[in-house]
């Protein structure tokens, strides 16, 4: 099984269409098996769904990302676990134990929004 995350230094990256590298992490039986780095910076944001569909990820776990990321991906065969903050380490451990929420930080990418936060139309809310 792959798992990817678009990483930011040390952390999971905040936006999955701006993150610089890319973490593939190999897993075999439970536990990580092997890992390597893909640059992302020459990868616009609307390819990155085409190059983890070729890397054959199984798993996303990533920070923000965009409704139509999100969806191309699920539609793609992959879980994706999204606004997730944080350490790789932490966020990957918290994976494999399987306590890791499916939408982290009151985001849901299916939503279109924050869940806790108020959506506003484009000239704001009192426009009619």
């Amino acid at each position: 099984m792959r798992v990817a995350i678009p990483t930011f230094g040390s952390r999971i990256s905040p936006r999955f269409d701006c993150a610089g590298n890319l973490l593939i992490v190999e897993i075999a039986d439970g536990s990580v098996s092997g890992r390597t780095q893909q640059p992302l910076a020459e990868v616009p944001g609307w390819r990155r769904v085409h190059l983890l569909v070729s890397l054959e990820t199984n798993v996303v776990l990533t920070g923000g990302i965009r409704r139509c990321d999100y969806f191309a991906l699920l539609n793609s065969g992959m879980e994706v676990y999204a606004g997730l903050v944080g350490d790789i380490e932490e966020n990957l451990r918290r994976y494999l134990s399987g306590n890791l929420p499916r939408f982290g930080f009151g985001f849901d990418p299916a939503a279109g929004q924050v869940r806790h936060g108020r959506r506003h139309g484009r000239r704001g809310p009192h426009w009619r």
